[in-house]
């Protein structure tokens, strides 16, 4: 399709790092709750723009001089935000992302349109799907202070556990 080798693969592959834990996740939580769903769509929208410019940069061809240039990475660091500076986009973009265009099918700027408009609404329903989540939990724990304490006591114990092991570790 496109010239996109085994679509439902590369939409697995998408689905699969959308889900594991990173900084993406953490900004679309925290901003879902500060600000609610406006703030936590604004925050999905902001994944998909960074997830966005990373696809296209890897088309045209910084991977390739990063990898030459590991130095010039410095410099992305201390001006990107969040999504252009989390590792798992990175090696999705610059390394797993090419594997799925087909050398003998690939159709140009329509395949990575195709493979762009695929992984802005992935990640828009994903998004989405954490925001109404996040906000859900968020008004049941605010609506019972009983959760809230249970929930305060149960951090306390990770973290007296995390400082014990801390202390006995070498």
């Amino acid at each position: 399709m496109f010239g996109i080798a085994d679509y439902g693969a590369f939409v697995v592959a998408i689905i699969v790092f959308l889900a594991i834990p990173g900084p993406g996740n953490l900004a679309l939580i925290t901003s879902t709750g500060k600000g609610g769903i406006p703030g936590g769509l604004a925050a999905t929208l902001g994944v998909i723009a960074g997830d966005q410019v990373l696809m296209w940069m890897a088309v045209a061809g910084v991977a390739a001089l990063l990898a030459a240039y590991p130095a010039a990475f410095a410099f992305f660091q201390q001006a990107l935000t969040i999504t252009l500076l989390n590792p798992k986009a990175i090696v999705f973009y610059m390394a797993f992302f090419p594997l799925f265009v087909d050398p003998q099918k690939h159709q140009g700027l329509v395949t990575f349109g195709a493979m762009a408009a695929t992984i802005a609404v992935l990640t828009f329903v994903y998004g989405l799907a954490v925001v109404l989540l996040t906000h859900f939990l968020a008004e049941r724990m605010r609506a019972s202070p009983r959760i809230t304490q249970l929930l305060n006591k149960v951090a306390g114990v990770f973290l007296i556990g995390f400082g014990i092991k801390l202390a006995i570790s070498k």
